[in-house]
């Protein structure tokens, strides 16, 4: 199997008077939506009816007011269409990106709701000359303002927070009704500062722009679902007890860590206390998912696992009536293992993924 350089070591916080150090990495993962290699040409469609997003009379009024509320916006269907389309063909991941925004309901007599038909389907593939379709179904766009003066600061503080729900569904034309249909949440947040109502009132954002970047922000929000990316996780490091512990720690202050794998190592093989090998046992695991070697990584976390199983005497206890703390190190290690595994199965599909992309470079 193909390894892919999927880790980077993004912080590393290291503090003498500590034991336990966090770090934080990224690592990619697949997308939820696994492609068959033919489906090299997709095109992004509106179907969204025309009038879906209007807003009413009185949340139109409701805007107006600048006391804490929420009300709907109407977002920009077609900007988020264009944003999702051109994201897609920056990444390569297809062939060709076609775009089609306008809407496919607009000549509706009656407004309805509906997924689009097989024939349907069939005939935007072979009009576009596309494989398969990503549809936008939906978009709601709710904002809660507020207006606060901050006596500690002695200023008004204005606050709009829009919270974003797109939804969009997939379409092959060998089958009826949708493939996947993809329903995202987001937010995005805007803050005004001044000393006068007035100023912050007058300067806060404008509800055209505040559309407009909300509109935006949904049409990048499928990508996740579609293709690799991406994901953050944090990490736990043992640095302390022992010599050989510390002077590891000193080594991960200058980011060697093959030198401090070698301490590790040496300071495994003569200990024979549990709670040293739960610990040297977890720092290596951490040390070989660095290196990308999840095979490995999970060996040794599940030996930290097993220490620690015996460290919180498991197997003596009720864990219905047993409270989190006096567990911690199982708990801690146990899901640690979890998540190693997770990482093994998704490597094989985050492979055949990326594929897709080193193909074109």
């Amino acid at each position: 199997m193909k390894k892919l350089p999927i880790i980077i070591l993004c912080i590393l916080s290291l503090y003498s008077c500590s034991s336990i150090e966090q770090i934080t990495i990224e690592h990619m993962v697949p997308g939820e939506i696994n492609f068959p290699e033919t489906l090299r040409r997709v095109a992004v469609v509106n179907n969204i009816p025309s009038n879906a997003n209007a807003v009413s009379e009185e949340a139109q009024a409701n805007k107006l007011q600048m006391s804490r509320n929420s009300f709907a916006l109407e977002g920009d269907n077609k900007l988020m269409i264009e944003t999702l389309a051109q994201s897609l063909a920056e990444t390569h991941y297809f062939d060709e990106v076609v775009i089609c925004d306008s809407a496919l309901r607009e000549k509706d007599i009656f407004n309805r709701e509906s997924t689009l038909s097989k024939r349907e389907i069939t005939e935007l593939v072979n009009e576009l000359d596309v494989d398969f379709l990503i549809a936008a179904e939906k978009l709601s766009l709710t904002a809660t303002s507020s207006l606060n003066f901050v006596q500690e600061w002695g200023a008004y503080i204005s606050t709009i927070d829009v919270n974003i729900a797109p939804s969009f569904n997939i379409y092959l034309p060998s089958k009826q009704g949708p493939l996947f249909t993809i329903n995202a949440k987001d937010s995005i947040f805007w803050e005004k500062v001044g000393a006068t109502e007035g100023y912050v009132k007058a300067n806060q954002i404008s509800e055209k722009t505040a559309i407009k970047e909300a509109s935006q922000l949904a049409g990048t929000l499928p990508m996740t679902y579609i293709l690799p990316h991406w994901k953050s996780a944090d990490r736990y490091i043992y640095v302390g007890g022992t010599m050989h512990m510390r002077d590891a720690a000193i080594y991960l202050k200058e980011n060697n860590w093959d030198a401090a794998y070698k301490l590790w190592e040496e300071a495994y093989q003569k200990t024979k206390k549990k709670k040293q090998q739960m610990r040297i046992a977890n720092n290596i695991a951490v040390y070989f998912e660095m290196k990308d070697d999840i095979d490995e990584s999970l060996v040794w976390a599940e030996k930290a696992q097993k220490a620690a199983y015996v460290i919180d005497k498991i197997e003596e206890r009720d864990l219905k009536q047993t409270s989190f703390y006096s567990i911690s190190n199982f708990v801690n290690t146990s899901r640690y293992v979890e998540e190693l595994k997770k990482r093994k199965v998704d490597l094989p599909i985050l492979n055949i993924q990326m594929r897709r992309i080193h193909e074109v470079f």
